[in-house]
């Protein structure tokens, strides 16, 4: 703010020294510029930009859409080459099919051994009738009798063993699902409607997990962000209808209607970005405006702000 610019209001301000003079014509040069219709605080067009990064190494065999293009939500963004994982996938499912067929024959042993037991039950009920009636002695039935002890120690012995083959398979389970995991990651889609900023591969290259592929960010919805004095901040509450106005080119400002989303609950030294020395010094409010954006606000796209 230069001395010509104040003597309009009939101030006289000496170039050093009155720093309390020049916090008070600021907010009344403030209060002058909401009445007369123009704006009341200054700020950039800004998004919330979203970086799709590698969840999996390999060669990028494709990278979908440009540069500037809007993408719906799910649509491929980049493919990266799956070859080495499809043959793991396919030795840990080899695997799987070993350790399943030793269940089911740990399985079968299991049900020859019960249906064996039966015919020993069976065996021994019509040795003991003999022994009782005198036809069969003592020891065919201790001697039958031992041998379903060693049956059924047999059939025990199994429980471990199917147990020890269950958990070999679950843990080859987990491979392959790690695996599929891995299949699925390698074809990176859009997890939002967007538009591309920034296309970081090209297809050819490799990339390793972490690797940024494209920068993404819905323009569909933009924000400004001002910053606004001490005492503008009783005229703003959240929610408030506003207006936005950006150069839509040949001289000519268009107004956008807004919405105040958030409004900052702490000072803070105005920005380096501003002109004066004295604009600097003084404490603001940062606030952010949601506005519909039609294509034609740009990010980083300078603004101005007028409350209604």
């Amino acid at each position: 703010m230069n001395m010509k610019r104040l003597s309009v209001f009939g101030f006289r301000l000496s170039v050093v020294g009155r720093f309390a003079s020049v916090v008070a014509i600021t907010g009344l040069i403030s209060a002058c510029a909401s009445q007369n219709g123009n704006p009341d605080a200054y700020g950039h067009i800004e998004a919330t930009a979203i970086t799709i990064s590698a969840e999996t190494s390999g060669v990028v065999l494709e990278v979908g859409p440009a540069e500037s293009e809007v993408v719906e939500a799910g649509a491929m963004l980049a493919r990266i080459d799956t070859t080495a994982i499809f043959l793991r996938q396919r030795q840990v499912q080899a695997q799987l099919d070993a350790v399943n067929a030793r269940l089911r024959s740990v399985d079968a042993q299991e049900s020859v051994l019960t249906e064996q037991l039966a015919n020993l039950d069976r065996e021994i009920a019509r040795v003991v009738s003999l022994r009782d009636g005198g036809a069969a002695t003592e020891k065919q039935a201790d001697e039958l009798d031992g041998q379903r002890r060693v049956m059924l120690r047999q059939i025990e012995a199994l429980n471990p063993q199917r147990a020890s083959i269950r958990a070999e398979a679950a843990s080859i389970r987990a491979q392959v699902a790690v695996n599929a995991d891995q299949l699925t990651r390698s074809r990176i889609t859009a997890p939002i409607a967007a538009t591309v900023l920034t296309r970081y591969v090209e297809p050819g290259e490799f990339v390793a997990v972490g690797r940024p592929i494209v920068q993404l960010a819905d323009l569909r919805t933009v924000t400004m962000r001002a910053y606004l004095s001490g005492d503008q901040l009783p005229e703003v509450r959240l929610g408030q209808e506003v207006v936005v106005m950006a150069d839509a080119g040949d001289g000519v400002i268009r107004d956008y209607p807004g919405t105040v989303a958030r409004i900052a609950d702490r000072a803070e030294f105005t920005p380096r970005n501003l002109q004066t020395r004295e604009d600097r010094v003084n404490f603001v409010y940062a606030v952010e405006i949601r506005v519909v954006n039609d294509g034609s606000l740009k990010i980083g796209m300078p603004a101005e702000l007028r409350l209604k």
